[in-house]
């Protein structure tokens, strides 16, 4: 965690460094900077994003719009909107996601109030078989991916 902080605060506001490639996207050090107060949290989501978008797609795992519909009648109380619609996308997508990398890996499981939300061990998993093959680096460094993967873990 201290490097990605020392990375973001020498990197100069005017050049953004590429700190992560994951396929062919980069995560800069100008937007972990501007996403989040804790740049280890906004990387890692981030990742899982891009990392979700691609899984999904090629798998055909996309949530249905009955899924999508269900969960927007079940939290519809509680708000509407972009903020609504992001939050009951982002709650479907990584349900499928985390739900495809458990039954294919196995490992712990995080919970939530929602239920079960992050297959951990499966997730990094996926990322080392990702950084093996060459589409995903770390271009900031060894201890940015030591923090992150000891985050994630």
């Amino acid at each position: 965690m201290r490097t990605l902080a020392l990375v973001l605060a020498l990197t100069a506001p005017v050049r953004a460094e590429t700190l992560v490639r994951i396929w062919k996207r980069d995560i800069t050090s100008e937007e972990v900077r501007r996403g989040h107060s804790a740049p280890l949290k906004y990387l890692s989501m981030t990742i899982e994003e891009i990392f979700a978008e691609r899984y999904l797609r090629e798998n055909q795992l996309e949530p249905t719009a009955d899924q999508l519909n269900a969960l927007r009648r079940k939290f519809g109380a509680g708000g509407s909107g972009q903020t609504m619609e992001w939050f009951v996308q982002r709650i479907a997508r990584s349900f499928a996601l985390h739900r495809s990398l458990w039954q294919k890996h196995g490992g712990r499981v995080v919970t939530s109030a929602f239920g079960p939300c992050m297959a951990n061990d499966a997730f990094i998993t996926e990322l080392h078989a990702l950084e093996k093959a060459g589409a995903l680096r770390f271009s900031g460094g060894a201890n940015l991916r030591h923090d992150l993967f000891r985050y994630l873990a």
